[in-house]
């Protein structure tokens, strides 16, 4: 008998931490578009990725803070929003907005050079990759 009340005793003591949810974290968002010069149009079901990534240690792959996939079809350019944790940036390193466009599984197009997030409008112009 004791021991039952004693597993009692120590579930309502384990819900005793049990409140309110905490507040969700505030995101914060960055907007902008790739677009690309090449006269073709994104087919059906082509895939955007946009990557905010931490780019400061060399020789090291950078450490992704946020990605946002969406599929893209027609003539460019294509808007895109991406969600970050404001917290895990540290003003003391090196951001990229990184892009990539696939089709059928295959890559179309990449941003090719370091675009930073927090300057500018974040026009990101995409270069085809060779078949």
């Amino acid at each position: 008998m004791k021991l039952w009340g004693g597993m009692a005793l120590v579930a309502l003591l384990g819900l005793g931490g049990c409140g309110p949810a905490p507040e969700p974290k505030a995101m914060v968002q960055i907007s902008g578009e790739a677009f690309y010069r090449e006269r073709v149009i994104a087919a059906l079901g082509s895939v955007m990725t946009i990557s905010l990534q931490d780019v400061s240690r060399q020789d090291v792959a950078a450490t992704v803070i946020a990605k946002q996939t969406q599929q893209v079809q027609g003539p460019p350019p294509f808007a895109f929003v991406i969600d970050y944790d404001p917290d895990l940036i540290d003003p003391r390193m090196t951001y990229s907005l990184s892009v990539r466009i696939e089709e059928r599984g295959e890559l179309r197009f990449i941003s090719p050079s370091h675009e930073n997030p927090f300057e500018g409008d974040n026009r990101i112009l995409l270069q085809a990759v060779g078949q």
